[in-house]
């Protein structure tokens, strides 16, 4: 299995909190997107959006990102048509905030992994408020099932049924919930370890966990970005 990856340089107009970063970047992705007649129309659907995005890098130790500084974020996704059209418009469109100064993209091989880390905080609402530390686990548990669940038909076609879940333990990584801005509210967050399982079918759902990201907001703040780690 292979997923690409755009790795997007770009230069910051003015100041940027980290509070406030994803959703920054998620509006500029949007806009890139509405000037391309394919990713418009994945901007538009209801189903669910194959690719994901993470912050920028390097962090600020002061966690407010510098106006005429030069970051670099990366955009995954497991469809390569998304990957090249992305890379058109990510290479060329500014926004108020962001100036692309180059985009490339670089084709990844999925190997097995045993172990996910979200590097930016996972979101999932539950009755209208977001999922934190101290509620019902088993929920949380079942939310990032059904989410790898949805992105598997979308990406392969056929539905699945999963006996069990794919994934075997989930480690909560912060004690307090991790605070982003959206739409002028508040959202709350957390990071997680996942550990999955070694069949085939749980490895399919760790990939797609790793290309496009774990429940909800990863096209609009960036939410739920993962990594693999060994051990």
């Amino acid at each position: 299995m292979k997923y690409y990856e755009l790795r997007i340089t770009a230069l910051l107009k003015e100041d940027v909190k980290m509070i406030d970063v994803g959703s920054v970047l998620g509006r500029h992705i949007n806009y890139c997107m509405s000037k391309n007649e394919i990713l418009r129309d994945i901007h538009k659907s209801t189903l669910p959006k194959l690719y994901c995005y993470d912050y920028p890098y390097p962090f600020e130790a002061d966690k407010t990102y510098k106006a005429n500084k030069v970051y670099v974020f990366k955009l995954k996704t497991p469809k390569e048509y998304i990957a090249k059209e992305m890379r058109k418009v990510l290479s060329f469109y500014n926004t108020d905030k962001i100036k692309p100064l180059g985009c490339d993209l670089r084709t990844k091989r999925f190997f097995n992994v045993e172990k996910l880390l979200t590097v930016t905080p996972a979101v999932t609402t539950v009755d209208n408020r977001n999922w934190i530390v101290g509620n019902d686990f088993d929920l949380l548990w079942k939310r990032i099932d059904n989410n790898l669940e949805k992105k598997y038909k979308q990406l392969y076609g056929d539905p699945i049924e999963l006996n069990g879940s794919a994934i075997e333990c989930i480690d909560i990584k912060n004690k307090v919930p991790v605070t982003m801005n959206y739409k002028g509210g508040k959202i709350l967050g957390n990071k997680f370890e996942l550990r999955f399982k070694p069949d085939e079918l749980s490895q399919k759902l760790a990939f797609i966990a790793l290309s496009t990201g774990i429940l909800e907001k990863s096209t609009s703040i960036g939410a739920g970005y993962c990594i693999s780690r060994k051990g």
